[in-house]
């Protein structure tokens, strides 16, 4: 409770709260008052807040609002001045991990054919962490609360590249929630700062992220950025190349998952906003190819002209062009019509053995979707899955993959047209 988190009250917190904030001369008053009204008048909460004279007692109220209810309390974000305590609650507000209900995390399982089995899951095997053994930091650190100090100190020691200072501080913090999370975000701020040069140490830190574990790694792979210019993939290439030589000896299988989320997220960043079909860059990885076709399947439906829709065939046609052309256009061609949105799974886990034979890919946002070695099929598979996250979805697209000769493009389209957001009423 809020009103516990701030303060350790005697026998005045048996007292009567008055029906007011303003009626409260003491910080105990205010705090039972705020806990209390909370849940049925946030509204009155907020302003209440943003009343408070005192800017540490409203940082110390907002921050520990915002670490009991995460997810509810953005609007309360601007009551505080710009800084790490307001980065903070924007922070914990954009995190839906802290807020939306969590499937068990599970080990990733191992799949007869290429592939993650589902979302972030964790390693088959626990990853060795070198910080496993940094006890907890002596520093004594409560304002605006334990976690938020602690995690304010991790952070400070990550911009040295010290994972080890950085762990220890995270260990200090005793709520389990919230000192996974410190290791999650700090590992996250590793790599953006210091990019593949820290991936090591920031799988360390993941490591010790317990429930987080999965979704902190797959979270590293989003986070490093590839330099170099719109159709230079060169850094990107020695990034990929580092998540595959930090998890060679441990678990080769599961880094491969790993650079899947890389280039799933390196190649929306960089082709998803372009406003052009792009094929293939010269000396293109193996690994990329099919993230572009990703991407490229779904710019292909965002530019077209609603009065005048492509059949199956046709864009399938159009995609497998585009990929065959060793420099990628660079003219924009128009203005973007639609818009696609990665919300849902449309691919949870394998149904059976069967589905645990078809390749799956990364998808940007972490879902996934079904791949073949054939370009033509791929292209196909990248158009469904385009069409289901396309809003509106493509419901006519689907329908024709329905009819296609080939089983594994007849059941992807089956699987995207049943999903509910995709079912016709």
């Amino acid at each position: 409770m809020l009103y516990v988190a701030l303060s350790l009250l005697s026998c005045a917190e048996l007292a009567t709260t008055p029906a007011n904030i303003t009626d409260c001369s003491d910080r105990d008053c205010r705090a039972r008052w705020i806990d209390q009204h909370w849940a049925e008048t946030p509204e009155a909460v907020h302003a209440a807040v943003g009343a408070l004279p005192d800017p540490i007692e409203r940082v110390a109220v907002v921050i520990q609002l915002t670490e009991a209810h995460p997810g509810q309390t953005r609007a309360l974000c601007a009551v505080l001045p710009p800084g790490p305590d307001r980065g903070r609650c924007v922070q914990l507000n954009s995190r839906p991990h802290l807020f939306t209900a969590r499937r068990a995390p599970q080990a990733e399982a191992a799949r007869p054919s290429r592939g993650p089995a589902g979302p972030s899951r964790l390693p088959p095997r626990p990853w060795p962490s070198a910080l496993v053994d940094v006890p907890a930091s002596q520093t004594v650190c409560t304002v605006p609360s334990v976690s938020a100090c602690q995690s304010h100190e991790a952070a400070e020691a990550i911009l040295s590249r010290d994972a080890s200072a950085a762990a220890a501080h995270c260990q200090a913090i005793p709520e389990p929630l919230w000192r996974e999370e410190c290791l999650f975000m700090t590992a996250q701020k590793l790599v953006a700062l210091h990019n593949a040069a820290s991936y090591r140490s920031a799988v360390d830190l993941c490591a010790l992220a317990g429930d987080f574990i999965g979704d902190c790694l797959a979270h590293l792979s989003n986070t490093l950025r590839p330099g170099g210019e719109t159709h230079d993939w060169s850094t990107a290439v020695q990034a990929a190349d580092t998540i595959t030589a930090t998890w060679a000896e441990h678990d080769p299988d599961f880094g491969a998952i790993l650079v899947d989320h890389f280039w799933a997220a390196a190649v929306w960043r960089r082709y998803g906003q372009q406003g052009v079909v792009l094929g293939a860059p010269q000396e293109t990885p193996t690994a990329m190819l099919p993230h572009v076709r990703t991407v490229s399947a779904i710019n292909l439906l965002r530019l077209e002209d609603p009065e005048q829709r492509q059949s199956l065939t046709a864009l399938t046609e159009a995609l497998v062009t585009v990929m065959l052309q060793s420099r990628p256009h660079t003219r924009r061609l128009e203005t973007l019509r639609s818009t696609v949105a990665f919300t849902g799974d449309r691919w949870l886990e394998d149904a059976d053995e069967t589905e645990a034979m078809i390749p799956a890919l990364v998808l940007p946002g972490g879902a996934r979707r079904p791949t073949d070695r054939d370009p033509e099929v791929d292209a196909i598979l990248a158009l469904l899955e385009a069409a289901a996250y396309h809003q509106p979805p493509r419901l006519d697209l689907l329908a024709q993959g329905r009819a296609d000769p080939r089983a594994v493009v007849r059941w992807s389209a089956t699987r995207l047209e049943t999903y509910p957001e995709n079912s016709t009423p």
